[in-house]
């Protein structure tokens, strides 16, 4: 028997019974309402909710809202870009880009952060190099907290197919981005509630 062996061995001899781990709890019976705590997280980071008027497009009020930017790139078909994410083979192909537009898998309302992967981003690199980057999320989207968070599927994906990776940073890789390194806004629109966020961005939100 080596060394390697000897040392295995005598761990599966002192190894501990195996027991069931304790029960933790959710924390989320008296959470206030998602979308409120959402806000209020997200004011904390430096962000400001703004209404999408009924009478303007995606695209329009993006637009309006960077008059001086000319290179948008979309992970996300809702909004029409002038860079196609599709045809880039070169993360450092988007070092121009002035606005970026992803949607996040899901938001947490007490932290006022959003979940983003490669699976939103596509191109790791677009939420690195965007000067701005623009969030679409539906409410319906945003959990409580944190632990209802890693109930999710997203995370569990990450954890198992990249550990590494797992991470809380502000819009690169897979993790929560909740920094005011790039402050985010967010707006609502009627019954749909959508919300949009924009990176570096302040916009005025009606009450």
């Amino acid at each position: 028997m080596n060394s390697r062996d000897m040392i295995l061995s005598r761990l599966r001899e002192v190894s501990p019974v195996p027991r069931r781990l304790p029960e933790v709890p959710m924390f989320d019976s008296a959470l206030p309402p998602e979308v409120k705590s959402f806000r209020k997280s997200l004011d904390r980071l430096g962000g400001v909710w703004c209404l999408l008027p009924e009478d303007i497009s995606l695209d329009q009020f993006v637009r309006s809202r960077f008059r001086d930017a000319t290179v948008f790139c979309s992970a996300t078909p809702e909004f029409t870009a002038t860079r196609d994410i599709a045809l880039v083979d070169d993360p450092r192909a988007l070092d121009d880009v002035d606005v970026g537009i992803v949607r996040p898998a899901f938001a947490v309302a007490e932290t006022g952060s959003i979940w983003l992967s490669e699976a939103q981003y596509n191109v790791n690199a677009l939420g690195y190099l965007s000067q701005h980057l623009i969030a679409l999320l539906d409410p319906a989207d945003i959990v409580g907290n944190l632990h209802q968070a890693y109930h999710r599927d997203e995370p569990q994906e990450i954890a198992r197919c990249a550990p590494l990776r797992f991470s809380f940073q502000q819009y690169p890789q897979a993790g929560y981005c909740d920094s005011p390194i790039r402050c985010c806004s967010w707006e609502m629109k009627s019954a749909a509630m959508r919300l949009y966020a924009a990176g570096r961005t302040s916009w005025i939100s009606p009450d």
